[in-house]
Formats: structure tokens, sequence, C-alpha cells
């Protein structure tokens, strides 16, 4: 018969080992988000971020494995993984097998991450730690950058994820929903001031990019998110304030030529700063159109497109890219993942935890209204192969299962500090 006093030992030491792959996941989100390698540029010759994942990799496989317990995978990490085998079924028909191999390789580490997501990320306070950190980074860039470098002809900042302009205004339009989100559930003044703050600041760093299509997806998340929350979360006045905000604050931050930048989304030949790109993205959609016809079934190869096409650009369109690249089979992979994603938010809603924790209910918003705009950026830029988009996924897996877990917001003995908070807005979550 076994102790029961070890039986306990052996659970609080599984959860210590997950407890250690989950820190190393914070410490690489944070690498992620926050760059610090483009600030101090000696980091660039410390691999941290393999470091970190094979760290957090080993911590979960003891956590995991050490007591001979199977890995339970969810739904969207399922299809990754499956994803992630068809790239590889695709490299042997590749135009360039080496180059494809590569990118394959670098695509496992999103895998890896993905997967310890899903299974370190086994609390709604986990999971409200990392959209609280790459929503501060995002939103803290933002400010730098329009504070110190709007000078700049199209505002980017350093190398990696906000070293392009498109890139840069996409990764505002991800993350703005969730800082929205933790504006509505903080009670302290002091910080819904820093997070309006940081809103307006993000909203400001994409008119500087210049980005027609950032304009367009975070478009497309704030019309959302103010519908989420204002109408649907009967919070009115968010409109109204919104729509006072935009009268006073949009001429005076909006950058010179906005206004005809934004025109040339339908009239590209009327803004000097277009220099072709328009039609250089038409033809770009038309070209991989065409290989996807040529090629439906392993496509070009993973990363082949700039090879086979000669141009050395991207598709500039993640549906097109992964249908050019990967074939048919590996775009609807695609879109089944992004569609388990908006299943598991629909999904959330139904459990008794979402009905009675504002939380929950605030994180399934934000995440939402992300992808809404996800949707639309994915049109104009070639995500195919990024980290942050299969997290996003990963996160909502992780918030289902908690609340299909977790049923009770509060027990008899500790009482939750969200539990007699009847509105989201009134909730304490950054």
């Amino acid at each position: 018969m076994t102790s029961p006093w070890k039986t306990v030992t052996a659970l609080n030491t599984q959860q210590n080992r997950l407890a250690f792959a989950y820190g190393t996941i914070v410490v690489f989100w944070a690498f992620y988000y926050f760059r610090p390698q483009d600030i101090f540029t000696s980091l660039y010759v410390i691999p941290e971020a393999k470091i970190l994942g094979v760290l957090a990799l080993l911590g979960l496989i003891v956590g995991t494995l050490g007591q001979g317990r199977s890995i339970q995978l969810t739904k969207d990490a399922k299809l990754v993984f499956l994803l992630f085998c068809w790239f590889c079924a695709c490299v042997p028909f590749a135009a360039w097998r080496g180059g494809a191999a590569q990118i394959v390789l670098e695509f496992s580490k999103v895998v890896i991450m993905t997967l310890m997501i899903g299974l370190a990320v086994t609390s709604v306070k986990r999971l409200r730690t990392l959209l609280f950190i790459q929503a501060s980074a995002t939103a803290i860039t933002a400010a730098v950058g329009c504070i110190f470098f709007r000078g700049l002809m199209r505002l980017h900042m350093g190398t990696g994820l906000y070293g392009n302009p498109n890139d840069f205004a996409i990764i505002i339009q991800l993350n703005w929903p969730i800082c929205f989100g933790f504006l509505l559930a903080t009670r302290n003044p002091f910080k819904k001031i820093l997070w309006a703050t940081g809103l307006i600041f993000m909203l400001w760093a994409v008119t500087l990019t210049y980005s027609r299509s950032g304009f367009l997806a975070t478009t497309a998340a704030v019309i959302y998110s103010f519908y989420e929350f204002g109408v649907k979360g009967k919070r009115k006045y968010l409109v109204v304030v919104a729509g006072f905000l935009a009268l006073f604050l949009l001429p005076v931050l909006l950058p010179s030529h906005y206004g005809r930048r934004l025109e040339s989304i339908v009239n590209p030949s009327i803004d000097p700063m277009d220099q072709g790109s328009a039609e250089a993205r038409r033809r770009l959609l038309i070209m991989s159109l065409k290989l996807t016809a040529q090629h439906p079934i392993f496509g070009v190869g993973p990363g082949q497109f700039q090879n086979i096409t000669q141009t050395w650009f991207l598709t500039h369109n993640t549906y097109t890219q992964l249908s050019s690249e990967t074939g048919i089979p590996g775009i609807l992979l695609f879109i089944l993942l992004l569609r388990q994603a908006f299943r598991n938010l629909k999904d959330i809603r139904n459990t008794e935890r979402f009905r009675s924790d504002p939380e929950a209910q605030v994180f399934a918003s934000t995440l939402r209204a992300a992808f809404v705009g996800y949707l639309v950026s994915a049109f104009f830029a070639a995500y195919g192969y990024e980290l942050f988009i299969y997290a996003l996924v990963a996160f909502t897996g992780v918030l289902y299962n908690a609340c299909k877990e977790n049923p009770q917001v509060a027990t008899p003995q500790i009482k939750s500090r969200f539990s007699t908070l009847p509105d989201p807005a009134s909730v304490e979550v950054g």
C-alpha cells in the first residue's frame, strides 16, 4: 500500500517540475517581447532562446514523464504537431530541400514552445502572466518608439519583432485588445491611467509605421474590442469616451500625409511612399496562387517561395504563403487551427467558470478580438512560421482547459478576490 505522504510528496514534486518549465517559459517570453538584445547588442552572441528553450523542455520532460504520466495534448496542440509533420513531409518535394529543411527545423522550436505552453501553463493565473508580459512589452516599446524615434520615415524598433514597420503594426494589433482588457479589469486608478496611456501610444505607433495592413487589422481589432466590451458587455460609455478621445487626439497625433497613405489602399498611385509596393504585392499574390495550382499537394517547399520565384520577397499573405509552400493540405491544417482557436473561445462561454469568473470573461474577449484582427492582417503579411500566432492559439486552449477543469472560482476555505465582483470591468488582473 502506497503511503499517503509519499503520494503527496510525488504530486508536489510533479508540480515543482512543471513550475520550473513554466518559469523558463516566462523568462523566454520576456526575452521574446521585451527584446533586451536590441538594447544590449552584446546579448546577440548568447543563444538565450535556445538555452531557455532547452531548459524548459527538459523541465517539462522530467515533470510529465518522470512520474510515468502520459502527456495529454489539447486539440490545438495536436493540430500544431500535425502541421509540423506535414511540413516535414513537404521537404523531400521542395525546390531546395536544404532550405526547406532549415525552415522546418526553425519551426520545430515554435512547435516545442507551443506544446510547452499547453502543458505547463495550467491555470488562468499563469496565462495572465504571459499575457501581461507581451501586452506591457508591446505598449512600452510603442511608447519608446513614439517618443524617441518618431522622426523615422516609418517607425520600427530593433531587428526582431518590431524591426519591420508592418510587423511592428501587426504586433500592436494583436496586443491592443489584451491591453484594453487589462485596462477594464483593474480597479487601480493609477494602473488604469498607465494602460490607457499605453493604448494611445500603441495607436499612435501604428500611424507612425504608415502600415496600411496594420491600420486595417488594428481597426478591425479595435472595433471588435468596443463591440465585445462596450455593446455586448453593456458598457456603452466606452464608445462615447473613445469617440471624444478620437475627436480630440487624432488631429494632433496623426502624422503628415497619413490620410493620403490610407487613400492609397484603393488608389496606390497617389502615395509617393508606395513606390510600387501595392503592384508588387499584387504580382506576388498572383504568383503564389499559380504555384498553389501547380503544386497543390506538397507545394514548393517550406520557405521556398522566394527561391523558386527569384523575387526574394515573401508572399505578403499568410494563407497563400502556406498554400504555395506546403500545398492545400498545409493551408487547410492552418485554417483548422484558427478554427479550433475560435471553437475554444466559444466553448469557454459554455463553462460554469466563464459565467462566474469575470477574469475568464475578460481574457476570452481579448483573445477573440486579437484573432479577429489577425484574420485581417494575415491577408497582408506572411506569418505562417512565426511563434506569436501559434502561441495565441495555445492560449485559447489553456484558457478553455482552465475553465473546464476548474469550475469553482472560489472554495469555502479560500475566497477568491474575483468571486465577489459582478462585472469584469472591476476585476484586478494586472
